[in-house]
């Protein structure tokens, strides 16, 4: 079984009182797109600058490629690629400049993978125009072009969709499986698009407070919360006695209009059983269609809550607050 390229254990960072990350334990594996997620100030930057060793952890330990970062960060992170928060460059040189500066402090490579990584983020037709004139959106990409440099195994990226439009989003999509199903990196990743990580992402772990409530496979995560077959029809009192009578069935819920949700099962066979057993009980069903919570539904859910959720793996128990 191939160790996971990302391992944290009882990873905490303190300011003063103030638990900024609190005994997170992650383990992301290799070849996976997974993302990380949490509100404002939960702890998102603070846990990957510790990844990238741009912070020291007060305690715990964090292993990117097996090795403790803490301890020898030269070569935990010789083939890891990172951007955190906003990226910064040089406004009066272009980004192929930009770029050329980066490579010199790199292997000897690392200019010669230049083109080869604008084109990868849409960029090499506005590789020879100066950073002053790139949009937000632009910048991003030249951030993650940057971050390509290394050939990296692994790519920590902090919110590297800012700023992208709809077609950007697109081709940032596309390009994020791209280096996962044909590269075979790994993309570890914290966003606000919930949408897009959903698209995305094959693992996903959510933080809050600067702890970890809930990480598994995003069909874990999903499934973990309330799905069933929607049913659109012509008699909503019937349908709910013929619904709340069937074998699998746990609960029906209203829905707007003249839908109804029975929870419980998603397969084609339940909802063939279903449309059956409504039908022959004489009601008219315009639609059936398979019905689940969309990450946002479960992200609201868990970071609104005060426990763990039930999907995916669950971290292991927050640390007391001294004072």
């Amino acid at each position: 079984m191939t160790p996971p390229i990302i391992e944290t254990e009882s990873l905490t960072k303190r300011f003063g009182q103030r638990f900024a990350v609190r005994e997170v334990a992650l383990s992301v594996p290799a070849g996976t797109c997974f993302g990380f997620l949490g509100p404002n100030g939960a702890g998102k930057t603070t846990l990957i600058r510790m990844l990238l060793a741009l912070a020291r952890p007060s305690s715990g330990t964090a292993r990117v490629r097996g090795v403790d970062v803490a301890a020898d960060p030269v070569r935990a992170l010789r083939r890891v690629g990172g951007m955190v928060e906003e990226p910064r460059f040089y406004p009066y040189l272009t980004g192929r400049q930009n770029l050329e500066a980066w490579a010199a402090l790199l292997d000897r490579d690392a200019r010669a993978r230049i083109p080869a990584v604008l084109a990868r983020v849409g960029l090499e037709a506005r590789g020879g125009e100066r950073v002053s004139r790139y949009s937000l959106g632009m910048r991003q990409r030249l951030g993650v072009a940057r971050a390509l440099l290394s050939d990296p195994e692994l790519l920590i990226l902090d919110e590297p969709s800012n700023g992208l439009d709809p077609a950007g989003m697109a081709e940032f999509r596309e390009m994020i499986r791209g280096l996962v199903d044909q590269e075979g990196r790994t993309v570890f990743l914290s966003s606000h698009l919930l949408d897009e990580v959903q698209r995305i992402c094959d693992a996903v772990a959510i933080v809050n407070h600067g702890t970890v409530m809930v990480q598994g496979s995003m069909r874990e995560l999903i499934e973990a919360g309330e799905t069933g077959i929607e049913v659109d029809c012509d008699d909503v009192g019937r349908a709910l006695g013929v619904l709340h009578g069937l074998p699998g069935v746990t609960a029906v819920r209203n829905r707007a209009g003249s839908r109804l949700l029975a929870v419980g099962s998603t397969t084609r066979e339940a909802a063939m059983g279903i449309t059956r057993a409504l039908v022959e009980a004489g009601v008219g069903v315009a639609s059936v269609a398979k019905y689940e919570e969309s990450l946002e539904q479960r992200y609201l859910q868990i970071t609104a809550g005060a426990t763990p959720s039930s999907g995916g793996m669950p971290p292991p128990p927050p640390a007391p607050v001294a004072g």
